[in-house]
C-alpha cells in the first residue's frame, strides 16, 4: 500500500490542486522528483520542497527545488517552506509584468 502514496497524490491533485508539494526524495513506487515532474504537468509552477536522509550527493537542491536534510527541526522545515513559497511568489510576479 505504501507504494501507492505518490500515485494517490497525483490523483488527488486532479480533484484538489494544492499550493506546495513537500515530498521525500526516495519513496516506494515513484521517487519524489518523478512525482514533482508529473504534478507540475497538472499544476504548472507548483512549488516543490524535497526532504531526504539519503541524498548526500545533492548540494541543497534536487531538480532546482530546495532540499531539507533529515533529521531536521520543525523551525528549519518551516523556514524552507516559507522560502519556497516566497520564491514562487517572486517568480510569479516577474512573469506577470
Amino acid at each position: 500500500m505504501r507504494d501507492r502514496v505518490a500515485y494517490e497524490a497525483l490523483e488527488l491533485a486532479e480533484q484538489h490542486p494544492f499550493g506546495l508539494l513537500l515530498t521525500d526524495v526516495v519513496m516506494p513506487g515513484l521517487f519524489g522528483p518523478e512525482t514533482a515532474s508529473q504534478l507540475r504537468e497538472q499544476i504548472p509552477g507548483l512549488p516543490v520542497l524535497f526532504m531526504s536522509g539519503y541524498a548526500p550527493e545533492s548540494e541543497g537542491s534536487v531538480g532546482g527545488a530546495e532540499l531539507v536534510r533529515k533529521p531536521f527541526q520543525p523551525a528549519d522545515l518551516l523556514d524552507a517552506v516559507r522560502r519556497t513559497l516566497a520564491s514562487r511568489r517572486a517568480a510569479s510576479l516577474s512573469t506577470s509584468r
